[in-house]
């Protein structure tokens, strides 16, 4: 059961999140970051007094703000190759060196070892998996061809899709 509340908890915070996004409010950046910085200082002052609750909504919040700066390295190009793999790895060094601290503080050695272990291949392949469901997609939705068109993970990225040679593009 306390598993299921801090799930759920963490998922109706990135709801938030994702409806601020869509709707393009100029609130949804300064939204993330306050509830990033809050269960940030929480999660390494208060780590191991929390309960299961808000231990599981504080990983599930690390880890949308992982995938998010993974997917910024993977929708450099489209298509996986080594370019954007690299650049969607180091995007996750860098955005998840500041989160060992707060998981290294929340759980005890056993979990703690799990969840650290397990952390960079969910956060990875979570967002590798989402680029490539979202060209997918893409090419399925506008099959007609579309120009230069907003990602809709990344929207400072572009997909362009042209029918007739069959060729997807895009970048930032």
């Amino acid at each position: 059961m306390r598993y299921t509340l801090g799930f759920i908890l963490g998922v109706l915070v990135i709801i938030v999140d994702q409806y601020l996004t869509i709707e393009k409010s100029p609130a949804a950046g300064i939204f993330l970051i306050v509830v990033f910085i809050v269960t940030y200082l929480v999660s390494i002052f208060y780590g191991k007094k929390l309960n299961l609750a808000l231990k599981v909504a504080s990983l599930l919040l690390f880890l949308y703000w992982s995938i998010n700066w993974t997917l910024l390295g993977r929708v450099e190009t489209v298509h996986l190759n080594a370019n954007n793999l690299g650049s969607a790895i180091l995007l996750f060094v860098i955005s998840s060196i500041w989160i060992l601290l707060p998981l290294w503080r929340l759980f005890k050695t056993n979990l703690r070892i799990k969840v650290l272990t397990l952390y960079p291949l969910i956060a990875i392949l979570l967002a590798l998996v989402i680029a490539s469901a979202e060209e997918q997609i893409f090419i399925k939705q506008f099959n007609d061809g579309v120009g230069p068109t907003p990602r809709w993970t990344v929207n400072i990225a572009w997909l362009a899709y042209d029918a007739s040679s069959g060729e997807l593009k895009g970048g930032w």
